[in-house]
């Protein structure tokens, strides 16, 4: 069993990865610049979550990452 803290939160970011691409085409409107866009706001995100992040609205947090690359 996995050893996890009590108040430790996970998010599984999986679920946005077709969504946050298409909001990436959206700005970019570029295929390849948005799949660029959309791995480094995943990136950057999980580096956030694995510092302690802990966004209250994790959809409209990782649009706001999408929105600053």
């Amino acid at each position: 069993m996995e050893n996890m803290h009590p108040m430790e939160v996970k998010y599984d970011l999986s679920p946005y990865v077709d969504r946050l691409y298409s909001a990436a085409v959206k700005k970019a409107r570029d295929p390849q610049a948005a799949q660029d866009i959309a791995q480094e706001t995943f990136l950057a995100a999980a580096s956030q979550l694995s510092r302690g992040k802990k966004p209250e609205n994790l959809w409209a947090w990782l649009l706001t990452i999408l929105s600053n690359k």
